[in-house]
């Protein structure tokens, strides 16, 4: 019998997957946390080593051009109330899209965590985000427990969602780290805050709120080739440097 291709591999652990968890009574979004897509860890695990095998050159070139094309998407101009992760080494860098966003008056959300809850809080300003404590994993982070900050869940929602991930295709799927932390986000953010008819000039107008990811060029999958969940978030689009 001729072997599988590891895609063919992948595409079968997924499915089997996907049958364990139609008949698994009374599964949650917890649940599913814990219980890990084997075709997802060994993607991750992959795109670990892909991700490792970049320069910091590659790196900071292909975030500079997301950096600009993301100012220049036709909905970016009037988004005011803006979430963006706090990068890490191997991410796209946001550091300086932060910093543009802040000289255009954007109020600006960053994630803070504890071991099973993702909160979207408010940052001040440069000066503010310089000034955040760093988790044992080295990422800069407000305090959880900080109630001083603004929380979005508790005010006025948000226009622009930026999105980190492992991998992504150019239809909007993305392959999250693995702790769920964004799809039970997203999932209690839009029970309070769904998207109502776009405006007809494509601006957000506090109707919509666009969730968009970024990518290096390495991130980038076929599509067919990411395993996906049925609790997992598609994205309204994906900002990547092209193949140039």
């Amino acid at each position: 019998m001729k072997p599988e291709s590891g895609q063919a591999q992948t595409k079968v652990v997924a499915q089997l997957y996907s049958s364990v968890w139609k008949y698994l009574p009374d599964r949650n979004q917890s649940e599913m946390s814990r219980l890990q897509n084997p075709a997802k860890v060994a993607l991750r695990h992959k795109m670990k080593e892909t991700l490792g095998a970049m320069s910091a050159t590659a790196r900071a070139e292909q975030s500079e051009i997301i950096t600009r094309k993301i100012q220049e998407l036709p909905f970016y101009k009037n988004c005011k109330r803006v979430s963006i992760y706090l990068s890490t080494e191997r991410e796209v860098s946001t550091v300086e899209l932060m910093k543009q966003m802040f000289a255009q008056n954007k109020q600006v959300f960053v994630p803070t965590y504890d071991r099973t809850t993702m909160r979207m809080v408010r940052l001040a300003d440069m000066a503010d985000y310089e000034g955040l404590p760093k988790t044992s994993w080295n990422i800069k982070q407000p305090d959880f427990g900080d109630d001083t900050r603004e929380y979005c869940l508790a005010t006025a929602g948000l226009d622009l969602i930026i999105l980190p991930g492992v991998a992504f295709t150019r239809s909007g799927r993305r392959l999250g780290h693995g702790g769920g932390y964004y799809d039970r986000f997203l999932r209690d953010y839009f029970a309070k805050f769904p998207n109502q008819k776009e405006a007809k000039d494509g601006t957000a107008a506090g109707t919509k709120t666009y969730l968009v990811g970024v990518a290096f060029r390495e991130q980038l999958l076929p599509e067919g080739q990411l395993p996906s969940d049925e609790h997992d978030f598609p994205l309204d689009l994906i900002v990547w440097p092209g193949d140039e």
